[in-house]
């Protein structure tokens, strides 16, 4: 005889099983709902069980809870989180999941080595903006540092460093999604088949083939189309978690390095002196005002290469002009775009790929960080903000046709790095391998960041005052839009 409904509630059934059943009714009630809807409302109910979440958090299925006793005071979410179906959780040891966290289809949670091993529990920590591809394992006793990605399948054993991105992994694979406007008009598919014949260039040269992507099409407002926009997702293959290698700042008193590619056709140059302070020089260039289409110009002031070679110096100004038009300096603060993205060079590319697996793989780095988003002052920013560690920088002289294209410029194949001072020689010498010149140009240390150049300060403030425009930057850009 089949047992009477109240027996699924019976005290000899474990916490976690009733806790189960209790939710699997509701989900069967509330399966008419729309899924946008039904993945509130499941947040609801498990905040009604007991399990603490903030607002905007999303389950697109049926969480599976396990664990001795009242499991429910173990699981704290954060706000702004999602997550997808069949996700498991054991809370025989604590969980806690910070804000903006991103949780892929059958997640599994592990806080004890075997079921019921509560002596063998630990709790496991989600840092801020992690995103958790399908099918991974988080086991007990790790801390996964904000904005890091853990990939597909991946089994997580120990601590991972906050903001993964540029792990040293061996990237293998490609994904994208192309957002183009109307594809009917020419200069938009002109612009969408560009981006696919750059891709696949690409992605052929780094080694990386295309496993699937999408589009999305017809972008416009008022007829006008959004900028070209494809989006680019890799996934890499790093041996040892714990020699991934951050993008921000570790320890002070770190050396900070700016490593470049030496430019085609040019060979290095062995008595090449880039020293930490670099001495003034003696010509120096201004910017004209009205810096927009052919008013756009750079006198740069006599010294005695210039003398020598004026014409090379003036096409070389118009040419840093072209590509500083596509900044975000330029768009934010010049208030206009003209020119040309800066070159990129995919052998040069391929080159620093292989040399950052190299660097991270001998442990030589402490971060790295790549300067094409904003140029090295906002690198240098970023790179001090999550741990308050600021920084001393004297801006690196062979960029300087003028200090904002030094600092703000947005180069390709450029890298931010921060090291121990006794690995900055064996940074360089691997850097010339690769065709590459490694420069210190700062030290890392204080709660400020100062830029200087030509040893005059050029930018020097508290990281609390960078910080704070930064970090709300999003929320005031969406206000200024709905108020406009």
């Amino acid at each position: 005889m089949n047992s009477p409904p109240t027996a699924a509630f019976s005290p000899a059934m474990p916490a976690a099983c009733r806790w189960h059943v209790r939710l699997t009714i509701v989900e069967a009630l509330l399966g008419l709902f729309p899924p946008f809807t039904l993945a509130r409302i499941r947040r609801l109910a498990l905040k009604a069980c007991g399990i603490r979440s903030g607002r905007a958090t999303f389950f697109w299925g049926l969480p599976k809870l396990t664990g001795p006793g009242p499991i429910t005071s173990r699981l704290q979410i954060g706000s702004d989180c999602g997550f997808n179906d069949g996700c498991v959780f054991d809370l025989t040891a604590p969980i806690t999941i910070g804000n903006h966290v991103s949780v892929g289809h059958e997640v599994r949670f592990l806080t004890a080595q075997r079921p019921g091993g509560v002596e063998n529990a630990a709790p496991i920590t989600i840092g801020d903006g992690v995103w958790l591809g399908a099918r991974c394992t988080i086991l007990g006793g790790v801390a996964v540092g904000a904005g890091t990605i853990v990939g597909a399948g991946v089994t997580v054993t120990t601590d991972v460093p906050p903001n993964t991105l540029m792990t040293g992994a061996k990237p293998v694979a490609a994904t994208n999604c192309l957002n183009f406007g109307n594809p009917e008009k020419p200069e938009i598919m002109a612009q969408l088949s560009a981006a696919i014949d750059g891709i696949a260039d690409a992605c052929s040269v780094i080694g990386t083939p295309i496993t699937g992507g999408n589009v999305s099409l017809y972008n416009e407002t008022r007829g006008e189309g959004i900028y070209p926009t494809p989006v680019l997702g890799i996934v890499g293959i790093l041996e040892d978690v714990a020699k991934a290698v951050p993008s921000h700042f570790q320890a002070e008193g770190d050396a900070i390095v700016l490593l470049w590619p030496i430019p085609a056709g040019e060979a290095p140059n062995p008595n090449l002196e880039v020293p930490a302070h670099p001495n003034s020089v003696e010509g120096q260039s201004s910017l004209v005002p009205g810096v927009f289409g052919d008013a756009a110009f750079v006198i740069l002031e006599d010294t005695e290469q210039n003398i020598e070679a004026p014409e090379q110096a003036e096409a070389e100004a118009v040419s840093e002009i072209a590509v500083f038009g596509s900044s975000e300096f330029a768009k934010v603060v010049l208030g206009g775009l003209w020119g040309q993205p800066p070159p990129l060079d995919l052998c040069a590319e391929a080159d620093l790929q292989s040399l950052l697996a190299v660097l991270a793989e001998r442990e030589l780095l402490h971060s790295a960080r790549g300067i094409s988003d904003g140029g090295i002052a906002v690198a240098l920013a970023q790179a001090a903000f999550p741990n308050g560690i600021g920084a001393k920088v004297e801006q690196e002289q062979s960029l300087m046709a003028h200090p904002l294209f030094g600092l703000f410029a947005e180069p390709a194949t450029t890298m931010l790095l921060s090291a121990h001072p006794s690995q900055f020689s064996a940074i360089e010498e691997l850097a010339t391998e690769y065709s590459f010149i490694a420069a210190r140009i700062g030290t890392t240390g204080g709660d400020r960041l100062e830029i200087s150049v030509y040893h005059e300060p050029f930018i020097a403030a508290p990281l609390a005052n960078l910080r704070k425009p930064w970090a709300e930057s999003l929320k005031s850009t969406l206000h200024g839009e709905v108020t406009a």
